[in-house]
């Protein structure tokens, strides 16, 4: 009986930790996708930023953390609508493709 309210306990506050994680990390992205298209004059669609992929990577010492990639759409003018994608290593920016705009830009 212990053994379960344990297990119960720890995966909440899994699932707390996750989420409060994931919320940060989209905060970042839409920051992220801010500044670049200010960078490249380009006017970011905010409610687009949705992250569309998480997986597991490794950190140089070896420990595993979320790697998300995040999908925006911006407006570069006239009907052009065009797609980013954003990928957070962690809270590190790893990359990012700006469609029509950039190459594909590795970070570091």
């Amino acid at each position: 009986m212990m053994a379960n309210s344990l297990f119960l306990l720890i995966l909440l506050a899994a699932i707390v930790w996750y989420w409060f994680d994931s919320q940060r990390s989209h905060e970042k992205a839409v920051s992220i996708c801010r500044k670049l298209c200010q960078q490249y004059e380009l006017q970011l669609l905010d409610d687009t930023v949705v992250q569309r992929k998480l997986g597991l990577s490794r950190r140089a010492d070896g420990w595993l953390q979320l790697k998300r990639t995040y999908f925006f759409e911006f407006f570069a003018g006239g009907d052009n609508r065009a797609e980013g994608v954003l990928v957070l290593n962690g809270e590190r920016l790893e990359m990012f493709e700006l469609s029509n705009h950039t190459e594909r830009t590795f970070i570091g």
